[in-house]
């Protein structure tokens, strides 16, 4: 599959903020194509449209690029349970109807990142599993990568509404999980993460999004922002 053109907004974003010209979009899905055909371990997708997204995601720095596309692939072999399908399609669909993961249709602008909304409090947690959510989520970051230019040049803004959580909910986010899923969103998902938002906060969130935040890059960190929203009376 060829690479989407893009519209003339996005293109410009990409040329100015991204390093993005033909000749060095051509260059670099020949050199990695070379590089993977020489990593027998990595089991990857070697069609254009998705290997531009690692492209675009390291800014065109083949040796990012690399790295994060072995991890991508690595942890897709030492952590199948965040990777693997769910048991049935009627199982997705259930999970999905209840609308964990929102993505909005359209972003602010024509060269503005895409808003993606997670909502951890909709599910039952004594019937469902946050690491069901967790993959669902995988698998709707993946499609939109695939198929919207703007989540890969321009980035994703993200929200996570925290409204009708309780503890039940954070208490299935053991640290083993946290780190995994730190390591999968910083270091192997070829996301630009933009922004991230809480909002609709509960007490307890301290706890746990301290727990994430020590495990993040000073330059994820300084994309947190935690929003409280205070009534006053009149």
């Amino acid at each position: 599959m060829p690479v989407r053109p893009l519209n003339p907004e996005l293109a410009k974003k990409a040329r100015e903020e991204l390093n993005e010209d033909p000749e060095r979009l051509e260059d670099g899905l020949r050199h990695l194509k070379d590089w993977l055909a020489k990593q027998p371990h990595l089991n990857v997708n070697t069609d254009d449209q998705w290997l531009v997204i690692f492209l675009r995601g390291c800014k065109y720095s083949m040796e990012k690029a690399k790295q994060k596309l072995d991890l991508y692939y690595t942890l897709r072999s030492t952590e199948p349970y965040l990777f693997n399908t769910m048991p049935t399609i009627e199982y997705f669909n259930e999970i999905m109807d209840l609308g964990p993961v929102v993505h909005l249709p359209k972003p602010p602008g024509p060269a503005e990142p895409m808003v993606t909304i997670y909502r951890s409090g909709v599910y039952d947690p004594h019937k469902y599993d946050m690491l069901d959510m967790i993959k669902c989520s995988i698998i709707i970051q993946k499609i939109i990568l695939y198929e919207n230019d703007n989540a890969v040049v321009a980035g994703i803004r993200g929200i996570m509404d925290l409204e009708n959580c309780t503890m039940a909910h954070f208490l299935q986010m053991s640290p083993t999980m946290a780190k995994k899923m730190t390591v999968y969103m910083q270091d192997a998902a070829p996301v630009r993460m933009k922004s991230h938002h809480y909002i609709n906060t509960i007490p307890g969130f301290e706890t746990v999004f301290n727990m994430f935040k020590a495990l993040l890059n000073e330059k994820n960190r300084n994309r947190v922002r935690i929003h409280i929203y205070i009534l006053m009376n009149s």
